[in-house]
């Protein structure tokens, strides 16, 4: 078994060198012969960082790991225990109101960090995992507030809190142990933490941009191109935003996109659930409350529409 696991796991290296390697000779060819381009969409790239994910991330990453690991919020979340009757420990709760703040995939590497280190159950984890689905808040509200559409990012805040909810209530009530597990905020830590994931951030946001430059030098109609878009929220969001169409049908769109987080995070997210030994069902029900998330969001959405 583990000799199918090492082999596995070579073959998925091995395509990922290729894949960077095939994407890395496209890059120069593309930048040989289409410069202005390359230029066009570097520009654009670094002015929505520094305009929507830079202001978004790192106040909303400070905050929501103080929430988790301080014994005063602890303290006071543990008053909320009525609501979250699912869990087996007051942790458990702050991982999931931190998520709210902090967005995927990032509460997924602290859910997925925390059952390593058995701060939560496995039943937690396997709740958490399939109602703690959100993009930054900040993020949402900066990007609507720059295309004005204030209105939509408070439909879309309120709809992604409410459904992620309902799918954790929906699970069978069980007795909530008296735990209250937290780690020393280090306020330096997380600056350094919060630093690598801008620059994550940045890295996967302008790779994405770069290979829609690439495909986008063909004519491909405006179909192909919205289905292109839910590869990344935030150049996503961004040409959904410029496209010829009605706008409600481009707040649909916009509302079903950040629902589904897009594939790039649910990519991510996948790659670290997959760290845990025996994750089988730690994926399923990550899929599962992605699938019913998506489904519930769309009709909620269509009902405030209307």
């Amino acid at each position: 078994m583990i000799k199918k696991d090492n082999q596995s796991y070579l073959l998925m290296m091995c395509m990922s060198y290729l894949f960077l390697f095939c994407f890395s000779l496209l890059y120069i060819i593309f930048f040989i012969n289409n410069t202005q381009i390359l230029q066009t969409t570097t520009y654009d790239t670094f002015n929505i960082f520094l305009k929507v994910l830079l202001p978004s991330i790192i106040p909303m990453y400070i905050m929501s790991n103080i929430l988790i690991n301080n014994k005063i919020t602890q303290t006071l979340l543990s008053k909320l225990k009525p609501l979250f009757k699912v869990f087996d420990s007051t942790y458990s709760i702050s991982l999931f109101v931190s998520s709210i703040f902090l967005g995927n995939p990032t509460s997924i590497i602290n859910i997925i960090s925390s059952y390593k280190k058995n701060k939560i159950s496995y039943d937690d984890t396997m709740i958490l995992l399939k109602s703690c689905s959100f993009i930054n808040p900040l993020f949402i509200i900066n990007f609507c507030k720059e295309n004005k559409l204030m209105e939509l990012s408070y439909y879309i805040i309120f709809i992604n809190i409410f459904t992620n909810y309902l799918l954790l209530i929906i699970h069978k009530h069980k007795n909530t142990k008296n735990v209250t597990n937290f780690d020393k905020c280090d306020i330096f830590k997380l600056l350094n933490n919060s630093t690598l994931i801008l620059f994550n951030v940045f890295i996967i946001f302008y790779f994405i941009n770069i290979i829609k430059s690439l495909i986008y030098t063909i004519d491909l109609n405006i179909y192909l191109k919205i289905i292109f878009d839910f590869l990344e929220v935030t150049s996503g969001i961004n040409n959904l935003i410029k496209y010829p169409i009605s706008l409600n049908i481009k707040k649909i769109l916009i509302s079903l996109l950040i629902s589904s987080c897009g594939l790039c995070i649910i990519l991510q997210s996948l790659n670290e659930i997959k760290k845990v030994p025996n994750n089988r069902h730690f994926i399923n029900q990550y899929l599962i409350g992605r699938f019913y998330q998506i489904l519930i969001n769309t009709l909620l959405f269509l009902i405030f529409l209307h």
